[in-house]
């Protein structure tokens, strides 16, 4: 059976935030590497977002020093930067409060790019009226499991069922709004007087990009489920190559990075088919 809570590690309670508070405890042996950081790898791992969140900035927001005014980033770069800060602090000290700023973050960036998406030609009423039904679900599941569920513990099981929701609500919507805009384009050209020639690269390019996210996502979503079912098989191989090659089968770092790789990807996506005209 697949868990997501190996807290029996012999180190588990001899570390700087011992003992774990959160519902979750990866297949990383806590503590191995320092006494102040709890899952070394799953922490250091989470550079990835932040450096996503940077990368992925609009134009305007890059280059001399720009990218440091945060408080002008887009609501999906400073979620991809929360999701950085949030999974590192949780995967540091394996508290309570930290893994819900991790899941806040993860609902904040989704939900953002859900929220660009289907609020996309809306009237201003059905914008805000869409934003308050999509905040109050996420507010309200990052409430319940702040407060706790089970023995003062978050409900990993909410929190799946919400997030795997929110991603669900990406996909069609945004093959939906690739191929519109792709026959909105071929119209336009039909009637220029401009030769007629070639394919939509716009429409090939995003569908580029809308498909590597999805490889991304979903090899790092296998690396997860196997970190969780294989962990202790995994364990002893790590123990045998020892580290630092041993880094590389920690797999639930590598869902980081690949889920930070497939975020970036559909951070571009959403904001292209959602441009206005002024753009």
């Amino acid at each position: 059976m697949m868990t997501h809570n190996f807290n029996s590690d012999a180190s588990a309670l001899m570390g700087y935030w011992s003992p774990q508070t959160s519902a979750a405890n990866f297949c990383e042996v806590d503590y191995e590497v320092t006494h102040y950081v709890a899952e070394f790898i799953n922490t250091l791992s989470n550079l990835a977002y932040i450096w996503q969140g940077v990368i992925t900035l609009p134009s305007h927001l890059r280059g001399q020093g720009r990218e440091l005014q945060v408080w002008k980033w887009p609501v999906e770069n400073l979620a991809l930067l929360l999701v950085g800060v949030g999974s590192a602090a949780f995967h540091l000290s394996l508290l309570h409060e930290a893994q819900i700023v991790d899941e806040s973050g993860m609902y904040l960036l989704v939900g953002a790019l859900d929220y660009r998406l289907w609020s996309h030609g809306m009237s201003v009423n059905g914008q805000r009226l869409f934003g308050l039904l999509l905040g109050s679900v996420v507010f309200g599941v990052i409430g319940w499991n702040f407060v706790g569920t089970h023995d003062g513990k978050a409900d990993n099981g909410i929190h799946l069922a919400l997030f795997i929701a929110l991603l669900t609500a990406l996909w069609p919507k945004v093959l939906h709004m690739i191929k519109q805009q792709n026959i909105e384009r071929k119209q336009q050209r039909e009637k220029s007087t401009e030769e007629k020639t070639g394919g939509d690269e716009i429409a090939r390019k995003l569908m580029w990009e809308y498909r590597l996210g999805l490889i991304y996502f979903f090899s790092g979503f296998g690396l997860w489920l196997i970190d969780g079912r294989f962990c202790y098989d995994l364990r002893d191989i790590r123990s045998i190559i020892r580290m630092p090659l041993a880094w590389l089968l920690e797999f639930h770092g590598w869902w980081h990075f690949l889920t930070a790789l497939g975020a970036g990807r559909f951070v571009w996506v959403v904001r292209e088919l959602t441009k206005t005209k002024k753009n």
